[in-house]
């Protein structure tokens, strides 16, 4: 979730499982081909005694997908879905600070006089493979808040608005991609020339609370320092996790559909003109996902579920009557 409880004793609500993929640099190692590896993972975990259903997958390449044609690290993963019901959570992945070309970082759009958030929609800026995958549910992330202190001041200037590394849409075939985006903390820039990025201390506000590797020299238990998308994906793998646990025998498009069906854009995108709105959706695509929203109704808001796959071909419609009390 979003806050690491501090008193008491915390029960998972879900099994965690982990499989490491990455080495020591925290690389995908360039012997192994990602849609294999990805295979493999899944059947694993999926054909196991816990029969996972829910990936986690903060994995990315170091550019942006492709328009044309899907890869095949992003068709396995619409494959697996289709094959084993499952559903994986995909980070959009992020820029850097700098990238060779056709790439480009954070500082290489400020040298060129592109600033945030426009950079966000340039070709380069794109969601990274395998994040254009049609059935993964891609997150991107959105910043806590407005910092400007001791020489450092955030890109973001309102709460909601995109995080300034975090990756945008359209996807492939003009979809929207990211679905959804979670708070996942936002770059301080400095003032002077060249522009320096950083996580400093006093911004700590700006950062997702995380819990911390026991790999790195002793420190806290949990911590504010470090940003990225994938700390956002994680947030939302939390929602469909809890949707399993409620509805543990529907299927795993129903709580992709639940999950973004209660997205929402934040407050500042109130009043903006039609004629920015793209660039919202492109950066946002339907919003910040709500666990309430996703998993209960209200007295207001009523959200009607079928039961089981319901299989609809093209050309047809299912239609639903719903008997209101007077």
């Amino acid at each position: 979730g979003e806050t690491i409880p501090k008193t008491g004793r915390y029960v998972l609500p879900c099994w965690i499982q982990n499989a490491r993929v990455l080495n020591h640099q925290a690389t995908m190692p360039t012997d192994l081909f990602p849609p294999a590896l990805l295979r493999a993972v899944v059947e694993r975990y999926h054909k196991g005694p816990r029969k996972t259903r829910i990936f986690n997958h903060s994995i990315n390449a170091n550019c942006h997908c492709r328009l044309r044609h899907m890869s095949a690290w992003a068709a396995q993963i619409d494959a697996l879905c289709q094959t084993y019901d499952i559903l994986v959570v995909q980070s959009t992945g992020n820029l850097w600070e700098s990238a060779p070309p056709p790439s480009a970082g954070i500082k290489d759009h400020l040298v060129a006089g592109r600033h945030y958030p426009e950079y966000l929609t340039e070709r380069s800026s794109r969601v990274a493979n395998p994040a254009q995958s049609l059935q993964a549910l891609s997150v991107g992330s959105v910043a806590y808040q407005m910092y400007e202190s001791g020489g450092w001041r955030s890109f973001a200037t309102e709460n909601g608005q995109p995080s300034s590394f975090s990756r945008s849409g359209l996807g492939i075939w003009e979809v929207i991609k990211p679905e959804i985006v979670e708070f996942a903390g936002d770059y301080l820039r400095s003032p002077g020339t060249p522009v320096l990025l950083a996580t400093p201390r006093e911004g700590q506000d700006c950062y997702p609370e995380l819990v911390r590797s026991t790999l790195h020299a002793p420190g806290p238990p949990y911590d504010r320092d470090e940003i990225g998308t994938s700390f956002a994906a994680p947030k939302v793998t939390h929602i469909a996790a809890m949707l399993q646990r409620l509805l543990p025998d529907e299927p795993c498009l129903l709580y992709r559909a639940l999950i973004v069906q209660s997205a929402r854009w934040p407050e500042w995108t109130r009043g903006i003109p039609d004629v920015d709105k793209l660039a919202v959706l492109r950066s946002l695509g339907y919003g910040v996902p709500s666990f309430d929203r996703a998993t209960t109704n209200t007295d207001y808001r009523t959200t009607f579920i079928s039961t089981g796959e319901t299989d609809i071909k093209a050309g047809e419609c299912h239609i639903y009557e719903v008997p209101i009390p007077e």
